[in-house]
């Protein structure tokens, strides 16, 4: 129930210095109590770094105002090959007014810029579920994305339709070749109805690249691995009535022209 950081990005020495900080929290945040509560600090000089912070749910992104050297003007960077210290202040609170508890260096961390200027986008695959693919309602649907980028991935925003429902950090030895990993209440799924998941994946520079997939809600007993003749299937988990909502997709050995048929 408690509001806490839970994760930098980055938080160890990168090879570029167009970074973008990216602090993420356990819970969607107030995005009028953000200013001045997170700092970014040169470690040498002490000087704080001017910047802009975006809140968009459970994080907050902070992109220097300084541009990037030639050719590079239209991007921003931090000084070269130089290390920095991260501070949140427990002014932070949640969309619910819940206060950030700050224990221990939660709320603390660090990085130092290398000198590199990324303008590459990082490349995803959705590996889980596949376009086409039936998924139960009044559950949850394991969502998965494999992303690598020449730098390092930050992280993976996924959406149902549009609308945000999860947003997780990139984590791993190798940053730059990693699998990320959400989960999809489908509660409020319609039988029946096609439905487009969503992912962008962005590095450590901001650079973002999106991808979809789009699912058809199911009804619970065609995932239950019986024969519910009672509910119109024709075999186990599938068959039926095809133009109903309740219709499980085609058995094996069916004829389909569209793989949400299936």
């Amino acid at each position: 129930s408690s509001f806490t950081v839970t994760d930098f990005s980055p938080d160890s020495a990168v090879a570029i210095r167009n970074v973008q900080l990216r602090v993420t929290f356990s819970k969607n945040v107030d995005a009028t109590t953000v200013d001045g509560n997170v700092v970014i600090t040169n470690a040498a000089t002490g000087g704080e770094v001017d910047g802009t912070l975006v809140v968009r749910g459970n994080y907050a992104t902070f992109t220097p105002s300084a541009a990037c050297p030639t050719p590079n003007e239209d991007r921003f960077c931090f000084d070269a090959d130089t290390a920095f210290t991260v501070a949140v202040k427990t002014a932070i609170k949640s969309s619910a007014g819940t206060s950030l508890v700050c224990s221990g260096d939660r709320c603390a961390s660090s990085f130092t810029t290398g000198s590199l200027v990324d303008t590459e986008d990082p490349d995803l695959t959705i590996t889980t579920p596949e376009s086409g693919d039936g998924i139960s309602v009044d559950s949850t649907e394991a969502v998965q994305v494999h992303a690598t980028d020449d730098s390092e991935v930050a992280s993976g925003d996924f959406t149902l339709d549009g609308e945000q429902f999860d947003s997780v950090g990139a984590t791993g030895d190798n940053l730059a070749d990693v699998t990320i990993d959400s989960t999809l209440d489908t509660a409020d799924l319609v039988n029946g109805t096609k439905y487009k998941i969503g992912v962008t994946v962005t590095d450590i520079a901001g650079n973002t690249t999106d991808d979809s997939v789009t699912v058809t809600a199911r009804p619970a007993w065609c995932f239950n691995e019986e024969l519910d003749t009672d509910k119109g299937e024709t075999g186990i988990d599938c068959g039926g009535d095809s133009a109903s909502a309740e219709y499980c997709g085609a058995c094996d050995g069916s004829s389909c022209t569209d793989d949400s048929e299936c």
